[in-house]
């Protein structure tokens, strides 16, 4: 079944959405320069989503979507072990996970914490460390950043001493984000460098050099070292590709087509966004895929193609009223 069939979203939604890109266009600032209301450092979510005028629902659907991935991950990944543990303590789990996807992560968090010092969580590794990444995540979206950074670093540290050498990569990425996104950008560049880039080559895992090179790319893009960052998207890039990781190639594409796109080349973005759709295609990559629409629409119009626009905001708008509200 065709999702993008015209006859399927009114044409006034169609011609606002087209009258209100250039007003998008013109807002748009150069990559990263956009400070955070009252001096607070920009979230990392409208960081990488480079558009403070993005659409709300859409900023909305694209960070629940990630956050509440991550609880998803956790709660089929470790069922097992949960139902392992007493009946108080998994039900507190699932507390815990119901209230973070339910948005009270106040609630979520005293759960969690509840369950870290718990003597038998402690004497799970596994359990242990996701429930510290998890309280790093929730804190992270707060905009508790130090607090994040101490929770991702306790977890960090669970993993070193368990030897975990795959949980470990992964923290040195999930601390070093936190520390950029508190502007200790000369620690988050050591950890990556000294870290997890050397830990991810000796692992020969083409995913997670990949991620290492993403996150090395967004810590100089929010340095405004665009050289350097466009350097690692390339790298990131040329991984991916190697390692048929489709999440990669789909974030690489949509950060290099940004960079060419806000130096006013619309042609070569437009080129890198096309193969990145086509990829969130193949994969099914449907929030990926949302957010190229937006973009394609975007570059279309700037480049004065306004059939390729017109066709491009309409397949965004379907597909954001597809996805927003799933029993449609």
């Amino acid at each position: 079944m065709n999702l993008f069939q015209p006859n399927l979203l009114p044409n006034f939604r169609i011609l606002a959405f087209l009258l209100w890109l250039p007003s998008v266009v013109l807002a748009q600032p150069q990559k990263n320069q956009v400070k955070a209301n009252n001096g607070e450092v920009k979230s990392y979510f409208l960081l990488k989503l480079n558009l403070d005028t993005d659409p709300v629902d859409l900023q909305n659907y694209l960070t629940n979507h990630r956050f509440k991935k991550q609880f998803e991950i956790f709660s089929t990944a470790y069922s097992g072990r949960i139902s392992k543990l007493s009946s108080t303590q998994s039900q507190l789990v699932k507390w815990a996970i119901t209230a973070a996807l339910e948005g009270n992560l106040d609630q979520s968090l005293r759960s969690f914490k509840q369950l870290a010092t718990s003597s038998t969580i402690r004497q799970d590794v596994f359990l242990s460390i996701e429930i510290y990444r998890l309280m790093a995540t929730i804190t992270e979206l707060k905009g508790d950043f130090e607090q994040s950074s101490n929770l991702a670093q306790t977890a960090l540290n669970i993993a070193i001493n368990a030897n975990l050498v795959n949980q470990t990569a992964e923290l040195y990425f999930q601390l070093a984000r936190t520390k950029s996104l508190q502007q200790n950008y000369q620690e988050a560049e050591e950890m990556l460098i000294q870290k997890a880039l050397p830990l991810c080559s000796r692992l020969k895992n083409g995913e997670a050099l990949a991620n290492c090179y993403r996150e090395m790319a967004d810590m100089y893009s929010r340095r405004e070292l665009f050289s350097q960052a466009k350097w690692f998207y390339l790298q990131s890039l040329s991984t991916a590709r190697k390692a048929k990781y489709s999440p990669g190639i789909i974030g690489a594409l949509l950060e290099l087509g940004q960079f060419k796109y806000e130096t006013g080349e619309p042609e070569p973005a437009t080129k890198d966004w096309l193969e990145a759709e086509n990829t969130a295609i193949m994969s099914h990559d449907l929030p990926a895929l949302l957010k190229l629409k937006f973009n394609l629409a975007l570059a279309y119009q700037s480049a004065k193609n306004p059939v390729a626009a017109e066709k491009y905001a309409m397949e965004y708008e379907q597909l954001k009223d597809i996805l927003l509200n799933p029993t449609l």
